[in-house]
C-alpha cells in the first residue's frame, strides 16, 4: 500500500486559530465508532468514520500501522488505486448507521438557534466511508479516522482479513501403495489465515463377496 509517510498529521490549528474559528458548542465530534471489520482475501472492506459539526476541521483517514495517509477530506492520497471514498451523495442515515451500529435517528441534526444556513451547512453530518477493494493479507491492521483539532480527534477501526484453507499439493502426499502390515507415512499440509486445523479421516474399504 503506497501513500505518503506520517510525521506530523495536517499541521494542528492552533488554540487561538481554533477558538476564533469554531465556537466551543460546534466542535466536531464523532458518531458512533469506527467498526472492527473482518473480510475474505479479495473482497471490499468498508470502514466508516462518521463527524458531526467538522465545519472547518479536516478529517483524514491514515493507516495507522503504517503511518500512512491515505485520504484528506474527500482527496485519495495515497497511489493505491484499490483505496477509495464512498461518494456522500451515496449515502443515507440508514446505510451510515448500519457501518457504524447506530440507527438513523442518532444522524438527525442539533438543535442550534441563531446559526445561519452556512453555519447550518458546515456543522452537518459528514459521511467518510474509506473502501478497500481486493482486499490482500498485507491490509491487515488498524485504520485511523483523524480529525485536525486541537487535542486531534481520533478513532481507530481494525480490519481483520481471513485467508480460506488451502491443501498445498506439493508439500502433502499423494496416494501411497502398500502391503497389509507395513508402516506408512502421510503428510497434510495446508496454508490460511487464522492458521487451519488438519483433520485426518480414515476410509475403510469393506468387500462383501456373495
Amino acid at each position: 500500500m503506497s501513500g505518503i509517510k506520517l510525521i506530523f498529521f495536517l499541521f494542528p490549528l492552533k488554540k487561538d486559530d481554533a477558538n476564533t474559528t469554531n465556537n466551543e458548542n460546534s466542535l466536531p465530534e464523532f458518531v458512533g465508532h469506527v467498526p472492527n471489520v473482518t473480510v475474505q482475501v479479495g473482497r471490499e472492506a468498508r470502514l466508516a468514520c462518521i463527524i458531526r459539526n467538522l465545519s472547518t476541521y479536516s478529517a483524514a483517514w491514515i493507516h495507522d500501522d503504517l503511518k500512512i495517509i491515505l485520504t484528506l477530506q474527500t482527496h485519495i492520497i495515497t497511489r493505491d488505486p484499490r483505496i477509495s471514498l464512498l461518494e456522500e451523495s451515496q449515502i443515507d442515515s440508514q446505510t451510515a448507521g448500519s457501518y457504524v451500529g447506530l440507527n438513523g435517528n442518532d444522524f438527525l441534526p442539533q438543535q442550534m438557534p441563531g446559526l445561519s444556513t452556512e453555519m447550518m451547512m458546515m456543522n452537518r453530518i459528514r459521511y467518510f466511508i474509506l473502501v478497500i477493494r481486493n482486499v490482500q493479507f498485507s491490509d491487515r491492521g488498524g485504520y485511523m479516522c483523524q480529525v485536525n483539532t486541537v487535542p486531534l480527534l481520533k478513532q481507530i477501526g481494525y480490519l481483520n482479513v481471513v485467508v480460506p484453507p488451502d491443501i498445498i499439493d506439493h508439500e502433502s502426499s499423494n496416494d501411497v501403495l502398500v502391503r497389509e502390515g507395513d508402516n506408512v507415512t502421510l503428510k497434510c499440509k495446508a496454508r490460511g489465515y487464522p492458521e487451519p486445523i488438519i483433520e485426518v479421516c480414515l476410509f475403510v474399504c469393506v468387500c462383501i463377496c456373495m
